[in-house]
């Protein structure tokens, strides 16, 4: 997958390099930038606006049946946190499987190993937000 080659997270497929960072944005539900993955079943909408990429980027993802993140596991820069908001999501990190439903959420280094599929035969909508990890 083009996401573990480049040691990138889910934020460089919908559109990492924006225009200006702004202070304050709104994105409206119809305006979303989308962007869809019929291999891995996996449609992202971009819920940051024009913030700076990488500090803080969030993701509404909708999961198809049997979606997935790719063949094996990725990995790379920062933190991810996923919030379940209807469905399942299944993620294997570090070798462990974690189910999680409706309501539940996970959060992980994303510099460990990790990978997620919807084996559960229903659609899945996640939001995740992503950082590259702060440097003070």
């Amino acid at each position: 997958m083009l996401v573990v080659g480049l040691k990138e997270n889910l934020g460089f497929l919908v559109d990492r390099f924006r225009d200006q960072p702004k202070h304050v944005s709104i994105v409206r539900a119809a305006e979303r930038d989308t962007i869809e993955y019929p291999e891995m079943g996996l449609t992202l909408q971009d819920l940051s606006g024009q913030f700076s990429s990488g500090v803080l980027e969030a993701r509404l993802g909708i999961l198809a049946r049997d979606a997935h993140s790719g063949l094996g596991s990725m990995r790379h820069p920062g933190e991810e946190f996923c919030y379940v908001i209807s469905g399942a999501i299944r993620y294997q990190i570090d070798g462990e499987i974690y189910e999680l439903s409706a309501g539940e959420y996970i959060q992980f280094k994303s510099t460990i190993h990790h990978s997620w599929e919807n084996p559960y035969g229903q659609e899945t909508r996640v939001i995740w937000v992503f950082s590259d990890g702060l440097s003070f």
